[in-house]
């Protein structure tokens, strides 16, 4: 349980830098528009998983 929850804050985490630099570095080359887009789907993905994962615990 807690594992899973450590991957999942450590992966939106990273999504998030990922987001961040896409963000940052945009008008150097094409090829940051990716990787922040990619940075934002994980981000969400990660927060879903989360906020379910929350969800069940206190469902109980």
């Amino acid at each position: 349980m807690k594992k899973e929850l450590g991957r999942n804050i450590l992966g939106a985490v990273f999504c998030l830098l990922l987001f961040t630099a896409g963000m940052i570095f945009v008008e150097q080359t094409w090829f940051f528009i990716l990787i922040g887009i990619a940075g934002l789907a994980g981000f969400s993905f990660f927060i879903y998983r989360l906020v379910l994962g929350t969800l069940r615990i206190n469902g109980r």
